[in-house]
This record gives C-alpha cells, structure tokens and sequence, in this order.
C-alpha cells in the first residue's frame, strides 16, 4: 500500500495522514514501519538527518544554544529551567541578529520554501520522537 501510496503522493503531500499513520504504528510497536513511514519522504526530499536545516553542524559562528557563562552550576539547575519558563531566557542565549537571519533565508532557499523547510521539520521532529 505504502508503494502504491508514494507512485500517488509526493513527499510534501499529506503530511498530516504520513504523521498519524506513523503515530499508529509506533502504537502498534511495529517501530520499523513507523520509522520508514518518517523517513522515506525525507530521503525523496534528498534530506538527511543530519543536515543543517535541523539545527546539525551549524556553524560555530552562530554561537546557537545556551551560553555556558550564564549557566548556574549543576546544582542549581532548578533555578535555571524556573528562569527560562518565566521569560527569563533572553539572558541565557545569544542575541538574534544579522548573520542569523542571513542563515535562516539560506535554510530557507535550499530547502525549496517555507513550506517544504516545514514539511522537513514535522517529518524530523516525529522521527525523533
């Protein structure tokens, strides 16, 4: 069915029913299926796991994640995730500019759109999951 299903339906296609029949499937533990279910329009959209538009191998210069100067000890971590769920993560990760936002459209262009990049993300994102 899931050949049939491919020779139909581009990868973008139906993303919703691709991310409910893997859902189904890790509930019925045939993990395998699920995983092929995610992973198969990744592959035809020529997107790796491992590739940029994840949030992998960026470039250092984007300074991405948490700054470990503000991190409290690891004995404090409780003050920490308070901090960030109150608004106070600003403090925490770098500033958002110029360079980030040049990334971002690159991200963007490579991948074909908006659209295609957000595809990609809910695809991966159920993947790891």
């Amino acid at each position: 069915i899931l050949a049939v299903r491919s020779l139909v339906l581009g990868p973008t296609d139906e993303v919703d029913a691709t991310l409910t029949l893997s859902a189904l499937s890790r509930q019925a533990q045939c993990y395998k299926l699920s995983e092929r279910v995610l992973l198969e329009p990744l592959e035809r959209l020529g997107v790796s796991l491992d590739s940029p538009i994840f949030g992998i191998n960026a470039p250092s210069e984007l300074k991405l994640g948490i700054l470990s100067s503000s991190v409290p000890p690891s004995n404090n971590m409780g003050s920490l995730v308070s901090q960030i769920m109150t608004g106070e993560a600003r403090k925490f990760f770098p500033p958002f500019g110029s360079l980030h936002e040049q990334y971002t459209n690159k991200l963007i262009l490579d991948a074909g759109g908006l659209e295609r990049i957000q595809v990609e993300h809910k695809l991966y994102y159920a993947h790891v999951k």
